[in-house]
């Protein structure tokens, strides 16, 4: 009796942890948000349809998937770390909204619902735990045992269980109505299994190059005329700006010599570079293995690092060896020479040259004057006295992207709420500070002539490209429609013929990829009438020749209709829960409020 009670609660323990690992990235949002009972609006991350969110149940989240990702071999990013914020929040943003659903539909589970489901589905993380295996498989009577046990606290396990399941409940709920119906899995079947096989031929329409079509000013006009509903623009500007460098600085770059001198020394004098490059190297692929790059053939590496490497004796350390961005300390364990080719087994410790706080505040101190200086004596000249670039961004729109520079919503906000002329103060970007200066802000409104010509002659340009490849197009069409040899006519234009091979409706063609004009017009064709006439494509234009098309088989259509139904069912509801979430998502009242907390413009 001792042994089992002791079992039980060795058991007890177990279960907690396994629910504590396998659900804590989930307990906020399946719990409905537990913790949003403050009233005040400071502190909150977003508003919800009215529904506050404080900030610590993203970051709680956002910690949670990071120390995830933190397990991996890859290093953690700044891209990285942003991309995982939008994640978390697109997460959020749909659990939440998923849980108002449930409420608003007024969906519960049971707790026999809840029981059933629990003995019929034991969570995955339950069956994989070794507390309820038996010679290394699930034993289902222990779980079940363990179940019905009041002393086990299956609480956590349940709650996610019936968050799981609510969720369930709503989605039934959506796609209770779909239906399929016979002509639809018919038509599904004959678009799968019904084949054809074409000869084809493509005129690009590169084969027409642009410099060599003529475009007169007049036909520019009469386009600008007939359609100015297409030149019909928003709010656009120009900027001229400076981009400063978030580089360190040679003092940084020393201090990370310094130390690391200080770190060799340690290991000359005993310390183990393992242990060393374990405790500091930042190469995250390498530190867990005390920096052991393995085997590495001569000439593999970049220099100056490969040339120092094979000219170190085995046990020999390097003095730090400099890298695009870092600094290493570089160990050589062994060295053999395979098929002619020396290697050496390589350990390295790797620091990263970083700007320290001394360098920021003085870049700062550096552009905060630059800006005075631009103010007064233009930013140009100011510009050409300290030698500095001044680049130019083509026209762009509020919060698109910005031509030269890329996407700033900081940026953009500068040149869309100031006039031509005001500089900037310093914008802090991740890799750049910017110096801005709205060159040009032209108003929303019909583009003039003389700003639209450019993309008109693009638009007439590609427009005769089209016209004559299709002209050519048809010329072999007539040939062939008279009697001749679709090869022999192909070849007398210059143009290769290629074969398709069989392909149905839904396939992928090699070299044409799925173009439904393609496809349909192949499977179009009849013996009596082989020759297509041409079709103009994103590239140019196709002439297709049948040269065969397989029946349809109806009795095999009556052995797979039940798993074809259900297949285009699942597809179906699919489709149209997400049809319907996005609906819901892009009716609901979302207030977000992370600019307030982190320095990414979203």
């Amino acid at each position: 009796m001792q042994n089992m009670m002791k079992s039980m609660r060795k058991m007890t323990r177990s279960i907690l942890w396994i629910v504590i690992a396998a659900f804590v990235g989930t307990i906020v949002f399946a719990w409905g948000m537990q913790f949003t009972g403050r009233k005040s609006t400071e502190g909150l991350i977003a508003v919800i349809n009215g529904e506050k969110i404080p900030v610590q149940n993203f970051q709680y989240l956002y910690e949670v998937k990071l120390k995830e990702a933190e397990k991996g071999e890859e290093g953690i990013t700044d891209d990285f770390t942003k991309n995982l914020r939008e994640q978390v929040w697109s997460d959020m943003v749909d659990q939440t909204l998923i849980t108002q659903e449930i409420k608003k539909r007024d969906i519960t589970v049971t707790d026999k619902e809840l029981y059933e489901f629990m003995k019929r589905f034991p969570p995955k993380e339950i069956m994989q735990s070794e507390v309820f295996l038996t010679n290394g498989k699930f034993d289902y009577n222990k779980y079940i045992q363990a179940l019905s046990d009041p002393r086990i606290p299956w609480g956590q396990v349940e709650g996610y269980v019936r968050s799981q399941l609510l969720v369930a409940k709503l989605q039934e709920n959506i796609i209770g109505a779909v239906r399929i119906h016979d002509q639809e899995v018919y038509s599904k079947y004959v678009e799968d299994t019904q084949k054809a096989r074409v000869n084809y031929t493509l005129i690009p329409i590169e084969e027409f190059p642009a410099g060599e079509i003529e475009i007169t000013q007049e036909e520019m006009q009469n386009y600008y005329k007939d359609n100015k509903d297409k030149f019909n623009m928003v709010e656009r500007a120009i900027i001229k700006f400076i981009e400063f460098p978030k580089s360190p600085s040679k003092e940084d770059e020393e201090k990370l010599r310094a130390r690391m001198l200080e770190i060799r020394e340690e290991i000359l004098n005993g310390a183990d570079f393992g242990e060393m490059a374990e405790e500091y190297s930042q190469d995250q692929a390498s530190n867990k293995k005390g920096g052991d790059l393995g085997w590495v053939k001569e000439g593999s590496m970049r220099n100056p690092f490969n040339e120092v490497a094979f000219a170190l004796k085995p046990g020999e350390v390097s003095e730090p060896v400099r890298s695009e961005y870092s600094l290493h300390l570089i160990k050589v364990l062994e060295k053999r020479k395979s098929k002619g080719v020396e290697e050496a087994r390589l350990s390295h410790l790797s620091m990263k040259i970083e700007l320290s706080d001394e360098t920021l505040s003085q870049l700062k101190e550096q552009i905060e004057s630059f800006v005075q200086k631009a103010r007064k004596a233009g930013l140009d000249k100011a510009a050409e006295e300290e030698k500095l670039t001044v680049k130019e961004s083509d026209v762009f729109v509020k919060g698109g992207f910005i031509p030269n520079l890329g996407m700033s919503e900081e940026v953009s906000q500068f040149a869309f709420e100031n006039k031509a002329g005001k500089i900037s103060e310093p914008i802090d970007a991740r890799l750049f500070f910017y110096v801005v200066q709205v060159k040009e802000r032209r108003p929303a409104g019909i583009a003039s002539f003389s700003e639209s010509e450019p993309y008109i002659k693009k638009i007439l340009i590609n427009q005769k490209q089209y016209e004559l490849a299709y002209e050519k197009g048809m010329k072999i069409y007539d040939e062939v429609l008279k009697g001749e040899s679709f090869v022999k006519v192909v070849n007398k234009y210059n143009e290769k013929v290629k074969d398709s091979e069989e392909f149905s409706r839904s396939s992928y063609i090699p070299g044409i990829g799925q173009q439904p004009e393609f496809t349909g017009t192949a499977f179009a064709l009849e013996k009596g009438n082989p020759i297509s006439r041409p079709i103009k494509l994103n590239n140019g234009t196709y002439v297709l020749q049948l040269i065969s098309k397989t029946m349809v088989d109806d009795s095999l259509f009556q052995v797979e209709k039940d798993s074809l139904s259900l297949d285009l069912l699942r597809k179906k509801q699919l489709d149209y829960y997400n049809l319907w979430f996005g609906n819901i998502k892009r009716k609901a009242k979302i207030e977000d409020f992370r600019d307030q907390y982190y320095r990414e413009t979203y």
